[in-house]
């Protein structure tokens, strides 16, 4: 139970600062390298980024088996994560999942220029797919859907770093 308590729910903001930032679990310590290349190393880089779940109700503590009409009413009825990317107003949106999710983006977005194949990070392959989007009261942006960085080599020319932050950069 992380967090403190705050109403009916537990607040995690301050515990994923504090503690899951400095992680060297792949999710942590790739998405940290990738903000260090985009911007710049700074004490306060968490700062310039935000994470998110795109299913709020998941049934499982490890990978994800949510059945599909519990995806459904979490997504795309409740629309929590459409509410949530509205609120914070983001330009670049990155989800590190598989294509099981692509129907829901669609429902979300407004998708245009989609690219969707795969990579070689290291000696695997990858789901990539990045397109233009339209959201909210037409926001403009870019979207890139990949698979869990877990695994995955970090660094080098086919590195999940360098090439995440390679296409952030590439405007």
């Amino acid at each position: 139970e992380p967090g403190e308590p705050d109403g009916a729910f537990m607040n995690q903001f301050n515990c994923a600062r504090n503690c899951l930032w400095d992680k060297k679990w792949a999710y942590w310590s790739y998405t940290r390298a990738i903000t260090e290349k985009v911007f710049g190393k700074r004490d306060d880089l968490e700062e310039d980024i935000a994470f998110t779940n795109i299913v709020k109700c998941n049934i499982s503590d490890t990978i994800d088996n949510t059945p599909e009409l519990l995806r459904n009413n979490c997504v795309n009825e409740m629309k929590v994560i459409q509410n949530e990317i509205e609120i914070i107003n983001p330009n670049i949106i990155i989800m590190y999942t598989a294509n099981e999710y692509d129907k829901e983006m669609e429902k979300i977005f407004t998708l245009s220029e989609v690219k969707d194949t795969r990579v070689k990070v290291g000696k695997r392959d990858m789901p990539w797919r990045e397109a233009n989007i339209v959201y909210g009261n037409n926001r403009n942006g870019r979207l890139l859907r990949v698979g869990h960085p877990e695994r995955k080599k970090k660094e080098g020319e086919t590195g999940f770093v360098t090439l995440v932050s390679t296409w952030i950069n590439n405007e």
